[in-house]
């Protein structure tokens, strides 16, 4: 629903979508006692004995920044965190859960997602908890929440979307038609924020030289771990070639030899944007690419440190991780070892000779 509100933030403000739907949910919250009492609601059936809360935006503590902060006196309890399209921050979530379990009291880090990106989301914040040694227990699904677990550090973690929150905050204001009008307000603002609807351009996007700059990193990382995995003899390239279209670009490969798997190693856009992560192997439901055979020994080797995707015709596609925050001999290292590693899983495959 297009509404002047949402005209003004997506022709103004696109860049502050987050800011802007944090702000606004504080406002509802705090203005409104049905839309209060039903946030409360919420998340006391995830953590049944906290108090009645108060809620704060934008304060920062140390590291870490949240959202919002849902305190009573000098006790925290909550952090919510809200995403629409913008990636986790390098201290998200681990750092926040950190922060949180310093409490002595039962806390909460809820983070908010639009419904297209909660398996995406579910998969990123496992695996950062993975890399980070934080192991979990799955929990029940509290009303309003998708996925909720319990944390070996102490804190709760749960994921809700912006069409279930809002759902869950307007069950409560059937009485409100003030907190009604505001919370369809907010949804407007939600639906403005689709990522798959034509955004016009600014001057801003066009010129950040870092757009740019990345792609190009990325066409190298991909070149060049693909020269050392093949010196190494982890893949084969005889007889392939690049391979780039509209949506993507990378390089067919064979694994674990030329005898092996066909794959596609590269970008592609979609499901960058999808999952937020760029690179990706893909198999192709061929003689050649062997989807069918590659998944389920993919599956069993990746013990949630990667994403799975089927895609269309039964394709099937698994990311690969890049390190942040190190050297470019350290990111190709680790990269090259998935590669090496995903060739020991395909090891017992029978040889394959067909062509593309």
């Amino acid at each position: 629903m297009q509404t002047v509100f949402s005209h003004i933030i997506q022709k103004r403000y696109s860049q502050s979508y987050e800011d802007i739907a944090t702000d606004t949910l504080a406002y509802i919250i705090k203005t409104h006692k049905s839309t209060y009492d039903e946030m409360m609601l919420m998340l006391k059936d995830i953590l049944p004995e906290i108090p009645n809360l108060e809620f704060q935006t934008q304060v920062g503590e140390g590291t870490i920044r949240p959202d919002m902060w849902g305190y009573r006196g000098m006790d925290t309890f909550i952090f919510i965190e809200n995403k629409f399209w913008a990636g986790l921050t390098e201290h998200q979530p681990v750092s926040y859960l950190t922060e949180l379990a310093s409490n002595s009291h039962e806390t909460l880090l809820l983070m908010i997602v639009p419904v297209a990106r909660e398996q995406a989301m579910i998969s990123q914040l496992t695996h950062r908890m993975l890399q980070a040694d934080v192991d979990f227990d799955q929990e029940r699904k509290p009303k309003g929440v998708v996925w909720c677990i319990k944390t070996s550090i102490g804190p709760h973690l749960a994921l809700s979307s912006w069409n279930r929150m809002l759902n869950a905050l307007d069950s409560g204001a059937e009485d409100d038609p003030a907190a009604q009008r505001d919370l369809a307000l907010l949804r407007s603002l939600c639906d403005a924020a689709d990522i798959d609807r034509f955004m016009p351009l600014n001057a801003e996007e066009l010129t950040n030289q870092n757009t740019p700059a990345l792609l190009i990193q990325m066409a190298q990382i991909i070149h060049e771990s693909i020269g050392i995995a093949n010196r190494e003899g982890y893949l084969s390239t005889k007889g392939l070639t690049k391979a780039s279209t509209f949506d993507g670009y990378g390089q067919h490969i064979r694994l674990p030899d030329e005898n092996g798997a066909g794959a596609w190693f590269g970008v592609e856009y979609e499901l960058w944007k999808a999952y937020s992560t760029p690179l990706w192997l893909k198999f192709s439901n061929t003689a050649w690419g062997r989807a069918a055979e590659v998944e389920p020994l993919l599956k069993e080797w990746n013990q949630d440190e990667h994403q799975l995707v089927r895609k269309q015709n039964g394709k099937f596609a698994i990311s690969i991780n890049l390190a942040t925050g190190v050297e470019k001999d350290e990111l190709l290292e680790r990269v090259v070892e998935q590669i090496r590693e995903i060739g020991i899983a395909f090891s017992d495959l029978p040889p394959n000779v067909e062509e593309i």
